[in-house]
């Protein structure tokens, strides 16, 4: 089971390299004279740190899981990304405590590990389309956010709009539900993981092109995620029952 299994080659290969490319970058803007962006370095590691474990269904995923996401909603608030710092500050953040309250009851009774899940293909179809309907109102919402932004109101003073509206209401969406499906341990979760992960990526790839901070490090421990997740989807597919 997922909480008997302990971290792989790989598993530290994926941790290691996110702190070494994270180390790298550090090292590489102190030399331009731009100081180490030890919040940046933070986020990265302890979020790699958080979804290896998630992985392999340990506790202690929500340990790491409450500094990344305290240290992303930051970062992103800095980044005009509105959703993703919603996201973290309102959701992500009590919902490690959910997460870990309902893992410690949906434990196996011979070895304590993790009892992993899985949909009915009926329901795995009715949550897909009600977050892509959810995703289009919300980024109708944050769209009117940016017009007004644009206008000159205390919106864009208070950074209370998004730049690419539909790519972060689709992150925010689906990662709202795979939240939700990681804490009540169905396999289904990694799914929606994937496709956050990738948005992610290419929203904070444009941002690195325009030279915002803590992009970069943002770029990495998202790609390192996208590995993970396929490796946790594989994990619990084979361990998830009806």
């Amino acid at each position: 089971m997922t909480g008997a299994r302990k971290l792989t080659i790989f598993d530290w290969g994926l941790i290691a390299g996110v702190t070494v490319c994270s180390s790298a970058l550090a090292i590489s803007d102190m030399a331009k004279g731009d100081g180490m962006d030890w919040l940046g370095i933070t986020s990265a590691i302890t979020g790699v740190f958080c979804v290896v474990l998630v992985a392999h269904g340990n506790l202690w995923n929500y340990l790491f899981g409450l500094v990344n996401v305290t240290t992303y909603a930051y970062i992103s608030y800095k980044s005009n990304l509105l959703g993703d710092c919603l996201l973290n500050l309102l959701y992500y953040l009590p919902m490690q405590f959910y997460g870990f309250y309902v893992w410690t009851r949906r434990r196996n009774v011979e070895d304590k590990t993790l009892a992993v899940r899985r949909m009915p293909m009926r329901k795995r179809a009715a949550i897909m389309a009600a977050s892509l309907a959810v995703v289009a109102l919300f980024g109708f919402i944050l769209s009117m956010l940016k017009a007004r932004a644009a206008e000159g109101s205390v919106i864009e003073e208070f950074h209370l709009y998004s730049q690419y509206p539909y790519r972060d209401a689709l992150t925010t969406i689906f990662s709202i539900v795979a939240q939700y499906l990681l804490s009540r341990a169905y396999m289904e979760q990694w799914h929606y993981w994937i496709v956050m992960n990738v948005f992610s990526i290419l929203i904070w790839i444009s941002f690195m092109i325009s030279g915002t901070p803590h992009a970069i490090f943002m770029v990495v421990m998202y790609a390192f995620y996208l590995i993970n997740a396929f490796r946790g989807l594989a994990i619990w597919s084979s361990l998830a029952h009806d």
